[in-house]
């Protein structure tokens, strides 16, 4: 089970993106997201901070954190676009919702546990006796 709460939304109305939504996954990690326009204006989108790095004379830009189960992802953004969607209709009415803490069990798949056994049982074959070797005689000319 995903384990996410809403931490907070801040609006940004001085920057070009709409604000920084704060979650907390599994209790204990704390992620931020910036929300952002889509290029059509009708919508928005949350996306992870991003470190600026210059690779073969272009700027790339890489998410400062991210998550390596595509579902869980997607839960993820879904549980940040509903919250924020709440919280700033709470800003356009005047009355803001009530979104701080706001959580969710999201079920998924347990992680898996890569390598239980130690190294030298997890390849281990079954062990067979080697056959009986041929007796050599010092009279073979070989």
């Amino acid at each position: 089970m995903t384990q996410m709460e809403f931490i907070s939304y801040i609006p940004t109305p001085q920057e070009k993106h709409f604000g920084i939504a704060t979650v907390k996954l599994y209790g204990k990690i704390i992620l931020r997201y910036k929300i952002a326009n889509n290029k059509d204006n009708t919508n928005f989108y949350s996306s992870a901070p991003a470190c600026k790095i210059v690779q073969d004379g272009a700027d790339r830009y890489l998410p400062a954190h991210l998550l390596d189960s595509r579902s869980e992802n997607d839960d993820l953004e879904a549980f940040i676009r509903m919250n924020v969607r709440k919280a700033m209709e709470g800003h356009a009415s005047g009355q803001p919702q009530n979104t701080q803490g706001a959580r969710q069990t999201v079920p998924n798949n347990p992680p898996q546990q890569f390598h239980t056994q130690p190294a030298q049982q997890q390849y281990a074959q079954p062990y067979a006796a080697p056959a009986a070797s041929p007796q050599y005689h010092d009279d073979c000319p070989f």
